[in-house]
């Protein structure tokens, strides 16, 4: 669910300040990795996701993290430091608190520099209930992702969801009670009947709460939209965006806004070009110069567990191409130095100001952030 290489809106998914350095193993050179496993079960399938899911189901789950178990073993990288963890899906709120115990002793025991400052977990609010909430912080989750989608009755019932709005202001609530340092909340746009006075309404409401970060994702467009639909869209994300910043958060990527120092420290670890290890059913990962992807089909992904070798597909992209493709989501953009042999591919878009360099920098100018998808479709990809 956190595969960067995706489109604009897409992809998901703080800081504890909790210090890095093991104290009884030598300091490391590189940077780390980061770590995301997928959980993908949820009790019903949202009509907009696009994400590997299936049936919640306990015995089939139990069979599953049996298998993510074995995988965490097969991709045990004992050189390396694991800098972030994100648990994604799916909906990893449906894990027991045993479940949730076993799975985190199974990264500690296969990841000896297992010291994530950041770890991330997704969440329904419906699922949330204190008890819950203090067994993940305990386990070491500092950062919760919740499924809020929106804060008008009659949208949610359009998506499909099993929540109340109500429900997730009490979700919030808890999530801060237990002792999140980081809480993020997913909001859709682009849903039928929506204004862009309402959006603003509820990105202000999520501001009085302690909430530090949000991801603002756009409903996927059907290739019968019309231009006006796509209009419609952008309104109300400019409208987000603004409401965004009038209430403190700011934008650092596409469709991430943070307060001060509450980024997301593994989405970073994507849109940086850095390294990450993916664990599980459909879960991606970019090691070595090498993308990998495990197979999203639950009965290879079984055999492909059971023989060692659950990656479905590899691939090297040139390493220009990933950069841009992955950073020009970011605010801040690449440096011009990785990206140097693009340049002249890209003059067009400077001297129509889509693109700009700000020192040494190449970033997408922030009124045209709305123009990613088809910078990288006609100039990257």
């Amino acid at each position: 669910c956190c595969d960067a290489a995706s489109n604009c809106w897409t992809p998901r998914k703080g800081s504890s300040g909790k210090s890095l350095a093991p104290t009884d193993h030598p300091p490391f050179a590189d940077p780390g990795i980061g770590v995301y496993i997928h959980f993908p079960f949820c009790r019903r399938h949202c009509r907009y996701c696009h994400f590997t899911t299936a049936a919640f189901k306990p015995a089939a789950a139990e069979n599953y993290l049996e298998l993510l178990q074995r995988e965490i073993e097969l991709r045990a990288r004992p050189d390396r430091l694991a800098r972030t963890l994100y648990l994604g899906g799916g909906s990893p709120s449906l894990l027991s608190l045993s479940q949730i115990r076993e799975l985190k002793q199974s990264l500690a025991d296969n990841f000896p520099h297992f010291e994530p400052v950041e770890a991330s977990i997704e969440a329904n609010p419906e699922d949330l209930n204190p008890e819950w909430l203090h067994e993940a912080v305990s386990n070491g989750f500092n950062r919760i992702s919740i499924g809020v989608q929106s804060l008008q009755e009659e949208v949610l019932h359009y998506l499909g969801r099993n929540h109340t709005p109500e429900t997730s202001l009490q979700a919030i609530s808890l999530a801060r009670q237990a002792g999140f340092a980081n809480i993020n909340v997913d909001l859709m746009i682009g849903i039928p009947g929506q204004t862009p006075r309402a959006i603003r309404r509820q990105v202000f409401t999520l501001g009085e709460l302690p909430v530090t970060h949000l991801s603002i994702y756009m409903l996927e467009q059907t290739p019968d939209d019309t231009l006006s639909n796509e209009c419609r869209g952008a309104k109300l994300y400019l409208a987000a965006r603004d409401a965004a910043a009038d209430t403190g958060f700011m934008q650092y990527e596409v469709s991430s806004f943070a307060r001060p120092g509450a980024e997301c420290r593994h989405n970073l670890v994507y849109w940086r070009n850095q390294e990450y290890q993916g664990i599980g059913l459909a879960a991606a990962g970019f090691l070595d110069g090498i993308d990998l992807r495990n197979t999203s089909r639950m009965p290879s992904y079984c055999r492909g567990i059971r023989t060692g070798r659950p990656v479905h597909s590899r691939r090297r992209i040139a390493p220009e191409q990933r950069r841009l493709v992955t950073g020009l989501r970011l605010t801040e953009g690449v440096p011009i130095s990785a990206v140097q042999s693009r340049l002249d591919a890209l003059q067009p878009l400077l001297e129509e100001n889509v693109l700009h360099i700000v020192g040494d920098r190449l970033a997408v100018t922030p009124d045209r952030m709305l123009m990613l998808n088809e910078i990288l479709a006609r100039y990257v990809l």
